[in-house]
């Protein structure tokens, strides 16, 4: 497995060899790539040396026993034994005796394997840094600047933290390396730093930003609708996101979607507009089975015909970009003025380390990982990345970011050395012990410093959509105002002839009417509904009858609510069925309702088609249509209207 995604482990070796011979896990970067960490050879002198033992290990496992190239295997060797496993028992014969005897044989334990393992890893892992590291240059912008200072606190190896990914810390270079293309880890943890930064936003809009796998359970799903049915058993994730489609919860969907075995692509499903809105850098369209599995899956969840559409994003210039693209394109659709479309490949290196910054604040930022202290300034005056040059062997790889001459390392110590220079360098980083004042401290301050930009960013996005709700409020008045005067224009020109019977040199009374007073309702009809409106406010009024769920205000509240949801999904509803409804509710949460009986006993609690009508229904209707007409706009009467007044008058 690659070194990006299986971090390096220390599990199985002895403490003692870690500080002297291996470089620390919380090691930061910087001090990594200065680290004396030992070499294993390029090339064996035998195919089948050294070899596995079943006999007990007769030297110790110790530093300098490691550090004799005797017994020191090389890289083929190391990768042919690690390939059956580490077996428990038994050893690993590194010198063979002169002449042939088993017995004198020096056989180390089978630890060893994990040594080598570890140093065989720490290489591969130090040639990804380096590489990474060439692409930064020596530009002196607040991002690069940030991500120097970010190489001198991020440790070499472990997982990084924060996202729900936690790929191995050594898959954040693919986002200093311009030419490393983005794998579905990178993506998701793309989508997770959008989900954390635009949380009130999405919420407000009803969207959810989902990760890669989203699509592709979608798309395993059509693929064996004929085997395995569509239901919540089978299928619980997929059926609960399009539960939410269904209840109008859910407005909008948003991710990544892999294509074509070697590309990314943005969709976003767009539940009001009912657009399937897919936004390729390349220009291309998606295949006929790929839009088939998008209608199949919505049309489980709603009764909506959905079509495809395009959205907007930058078109893309070579094979390595699609990833940055297709996510540049989902946080352009969230925050159109946050985040707008990349263009050139310079914006587009910049938004890679900018996602890199994102990362490692969130993985210091994290409980889980440990505090590191800054880096010292002396160490800095000895190992500056403005101008890096590492050097540990002869043949090994050197990194120079700037024209500045190297700084010179001190060679590799001897075998006899009593005293490494590595253990003095990792005292510059010596971690706080978790749970001690000062860790306390630290951790208040990043956690303060974290709440203070959480509502920083919060405050921005509120401005933000008050300004874009402004500017909405201007638009549809400026259109309301222009419908109203075309609408007054076309009244004006089209003017609407009098009846045939009534001569036009006749004057029309209503021409100097005073409208006001033409269309205010007559007395007897403003004192009537100003009786009726008062009445119910007059006090000592005995209060009315209560219904019979009144003492269940929570039923209720669940009645409406459940039959609202199945009538906004579509479902057909009608007498029957929502009697039945809302007679099993009745029967679970509160059943005792159909034992209660009337005063005088003689009929209980029933769900019956009929019902009883009031005495004076006639004189209700009266008046609610009394009270209706009262509160009409009729200033802006029709041309019928005025020959109603107007015969009416005469």
């Amino acid at each position: 497995m690659s070194v990006l995604n299986a971090p390096v482990s220390h599990f199985g070796i002895l403490p003692d060899l870690v500080g002297p011979y291996l470089p620390q896990l919380e090691l930061p970067i910087v001090a990594f790539l200065a680290f004396e960490c030992p070499r294993l050879p390029d090339s064996s002198f035998s195919p089948d040396f050294p070899a596995k033992s079943a006999l007990p290990p007769n030297i110790d496992l110790t530093t300098e026993n490691l550090r004799r190239h005797v017994i020191t295997p090389a890289l083929c060797d190391v990768q042919r034994l690690l390939a059956g496993g580490i077996p428990v028992a038994g050893s690993i014969v590194v010198a063979r005796s002169e002449p042939w005897d088993s017995t004198e044989n020096l056989r180390l334990p089978t630890s060893a394997l994990r040594v080598w393992r570890v140093i065989m890893e720490t290489q591969e892992v130090r040639a990804v840094w380096l590489g990474a590291l060439v692409h930064l240059g020596p530009d002196m912008c607040t991002v690069s600047m940030r991500v120097r200072k970010l190489l001198g606190v991020l440790p070499w190896g472990g997982r990084a933290l924060g996202s729900p990914a936690e790929p191995a810390i050594t898959a954040l270079t693919r986002f200093i390396d311009p030419k490393a293309w983005l794998s579905d880890e990178e993506m998701s943890q793309q989508a997770h730093l959008l989900r954390q930064s635009h949380v009130s936003a999405l919420a407000t809009r009803g969207g959810c930003i989902m990760e890669p796998f989203f699509w592709n359970s979608v798309l395993n799903a059509y693929r064996f609708r004929k085997g395995r049915p569509y239901c919540a058993e089978n299928y619980m994730f997929l059926t609960r996101i399009g539960s939410g489609i269904g209840s109008g919860e859910t407005k909008f969907l948003a991710g990544a979607m892999f294509v074509r075995r070697n590309h990314w692509v943005a969709y976003v499903i767009n539940i009001e507009s009912e657009k399937i809105l897919i936004g390729d850098s390349f220009g291309g369209e998606i295949s006929d089975e790929e839009k088939g599995a998008w209608i199949w899956w919505l049309g489980n969840h709603s009764d909506l015909q959905f079509s495809l559409g395009r959205l907007p994003i930058t078109r893309q210039l070579n094979s390595l970009s699609c990833g940055v693209l297709a996510h540049n394109a989902i946080q352009h659709f969230v925050d159109p003025i946050g985040f707008s479309l990349l263009i050139g490949q310079d914006s587009i290196n910049l938004a890679r380390l900018k996602t890199f910054v994102a990362l490692g604040d969130l993985h210091l930022s994290s409980q889980d990982a440990q505090i590191m202290p800054q880096i010292s300034d002396i160490w800095e005056d000895h190992f500056s990345l403005a101008g890096v040059s590492v050097d540990t062997e002869p043949g090994a790889t050197q990194l120079s970011s700037s024209p500045l001459p190297p700084s010179p390392l001190p060679p590799n110590p001897s075998p006899t050395a009593a005293k490494p220079k590595q253990a003095t360098l990792n005292s510059f980083f010596k971690p706080l012990v978790r749970g001690s004042a000062e860790w306390t401290q630290q951790f208040k301050d990043q956690s303060a410093r974290a709440a203070a930009a959480r509502e920083e960013r919060q405050e921005t996005l509120r401005l933000q959509e008050e300004c874009v709700a402004v500017k909405k409020r201007e638009a549809a008045h400026l259109r309301k105002q222009a419908s109203c005067k075309r609408k007054w224009a076309e009244e004006a020109k089209n003017d609407l002839k009098p009846p045939l019977d009534i001569k036009s040199d006749d004057p029309d009374p209503l021409d100097d009417a005073n409208w006001a007073e033409v269309s205010r309702p007559c007395r007897g009809i403003v004192e009537e509904w100003k009786v009726l409106v008062k009445e119910p406010h007059k006090g000592g009024r005995r209060p009315t009858n209560a219904g019979i769920l009144t003492a269940y205000p929570e039923v209720r509240n669940l009645i409406d609510t459940q039959i609202t949801k199945m009538r906004g999904s579509g479902a057909l509803l009608s007498l029957i069925t929502i009697r039945g409804f809302m007679v099993g509710i009745l029967q679970h949460f509160c059943p005792e309702v159909f034992e209660l009986q009337t005063k005088s006993g003689r009929q209980k609690f029933r769900c019956t088609d009929s019902f009883k009508v009031p005495a004076n229904a006639e004189q209700r209707i009266l008046k609610l249509v009394i009270k209706r007409a009262a509160h009409a706009d009729i200033v802006n009467e029709t041309r019928a209207k005025k020959e109603l007044l107007f015969l009416l008058l005469k």
